[in-house]
């Protein structure tokens, strides 16, 4: 408590004297000394400068802990850490209805709500399960490029505009004679096919990768391990590139979760009431905008070095939906429709999906399991990619004070391609050594019967980011 108060008194500048009324910001009674004992890293402490104050906070909804779930963390050698484990059982115990926690391998803490989770709930949604990049994916494009005509150099040179929204970030726009490499006149075009209610981040984050750990990136196969879901079922050329983007929502997302927070905080909302069926219309909208951003990135990368792109996976890995489970109650198990809340899992009930590792490493396209018990003990998703092993304070230092770390020296990988970032904080940040290693997210994986490899695929351009005017 000693420690809160010193804080508290040099935050708000208080004399010494003065011993000001220190609250638990869930409950909003007063802080004891035992209760400061039992505070846990993510907890809200409230202090005022008014020692007559009451607390003016809006206090979480009492929950008795919830003890009727099943919990698991779908790894075995994947680095873990304590703290993420701890948050996934903390938000199973306190949340009501949840069902099914769910770890993938690539689980690491979040502000409040582990990343790389899959919750299932009964009659509740939760908004904060899913966060604030509603829709955020992955799309996976076959393009006309072929490997033995690589040219990165001057592809590189090229690229630019996927941090400008809309279309006319990209200057090379009609300079091709072929149509399929021009783009759409206008934003409407992108709004009208994903049947999306207009926003007002259309015209200044549509088509943009945004930062953290989205990305466009150019990429060759490494090597096919199962031809006959390559070949035959997907439809795919090991002799042409790929362009793999992963981005969301961008500030639309966020604007949603903040709205219900400042409403709500973190409560849930019973299916079928009007707050519900609100949230979930957002959910649909933003789901769709993020759909339709990663199409216009694709498009805006493809015009740039003039070329086209067949789409062969898409899907979202920050969403809620509808989905049967098979739920024990007492001595029977019952099928029942949860509410499956992912946030930073990819579905396996959507066919292949792509689990991207970090810059400089390999990717891998991968088929869900075709056992119905292992996919619902995985809560039918799996890792959406590596998954981080340092926070980014830390990996923010550790570029910064290794000698032999540079934005250089991350610019060309230990395999040979491009990383086109021209900001040194988000490129120390998102360092391949701040990430877990992705061939051991994906062993669980295929260890736990969730997924079985398809082909492995290599980066050839990773596009982050180009220098911004200020």
């Amino acid at each position: 408590m000693d420690d809160i108060l010193k804080a508290a008194k040099n935050k708000l500048n208080l004399k010494k004297k003065i011993v000001p009324p220190v609250w638990n910001g869930a409950t909003g009674r007063p802080l004891s000394e035992e209760d400061v004992k039992s505070l846990k890293q993510d907890d809200l402490v409230v202090v005022s400068t008014n020692k007559n104050a009451t607390y003016q906070g809006k206090v979480a909804e009492e929950v008795t802990e919830n003890t009727d779930f099943e919990m698991r963390v779908i790894a075995q050698e994947s680095w873990m850490e304590d703290e993420a484990i701890k948050q996934l059982e903390r938000c199973a115990k306190t949340l009501k209805g949840v069902k099914y926690a769910i770890g993938m391998p690539d689980l690491h803490p979040g502000k409040g709500f582990p990343v790389g989770t899959a919750f299932a709930t009964e009659r509740i949604i939760y908004p904060h399960l899913i966060g604030s990049d509603i829709g955020c994916g992955m799309t996976l494009y076959q393009t006309k490029l072929t490997r033995n005509k690589i040219k990165l150099e001057k592809w590189a040179s090229k690229l630019h505009g996927l941090e400008t929204g809309g279309i006319t970030a990209q200057v090379n726009n009609n300079e091709f004679e072929d149509e399929q490499y021009n783009l759409p006149n206008d934003l409407s075009y992108y709004l009208n096919k994903f049947e999306i209610t207009p926003t007002n981040h259309d015209s200044t984050s549509l088509g943009t990768i945004g930062g953290g750990n989205h990305f466009c990136e150019l990429q060759q196969i490494h090597k096919v391990l199962d031809s006959e879901v390559f070949h035959n079922e997907l439809g795919l050329s090991d002799d042409h590139l790929f362009l793999l983007v992963h981005s969301g929502s961008r500030g639309y997302g966020h604007e949603i979760l903040m709205e219900h927070e400042e409403n709500y905080g973190v409560q849930g909302f019973e299916e079928g009431t009007d707050q519900a069926n609100h949230y979930l219309d957002q959910h649909r909208n933003a789901c769709q905008w993020a759909r339709a951003n990663r199409t216009l990135i694709a498009d805006k990368f493809f015009s740039c070095i003039g070329t086209s792109g067949d789409v062969k996976v898409d899907i979202w890995h920050n969403n809620v939906e509808p989905r049967k489970f098979l739920v024990k109650e007492g001595e029977e198990t019952k099928e029942k429709m949860l509410w499956l809340h992912r946030k930073g899992a990819a579905p396996t009930d959507k066919g292949c999906v792509v689990i991207p590792g970090s810059r400089g490493t390999f990717s891998y396209l991968v088929k869900p399991s075709s056992n119905e018990m292992d996919l619902q003990n995985g809560g039918y998703s799996c890792a959406h990619g590596a998954g981080r092993k340092w926070k980014r304070s830390k990996a923010l230092a550790m570029g910064k004070n290794d000698a032999e770390v540079s934005t250089g020296s991350l610019s060309v990988t230990s395999i040979g391609s491009r990383v086109i970032c021209e900001d040194s904080t988000l490129m120390y940040e998102e360092q391949p050594a701040a990430y877990k290693d992705v061939d051991q997210v994906v062993k669980d994986l295929v260890d736990f019967n969730i997924v079985e490899i398809v082909a492995i695929m290599s980066p050839l351009i990773t596009y982050k980011t180009r220098a911004t005017k200020k």
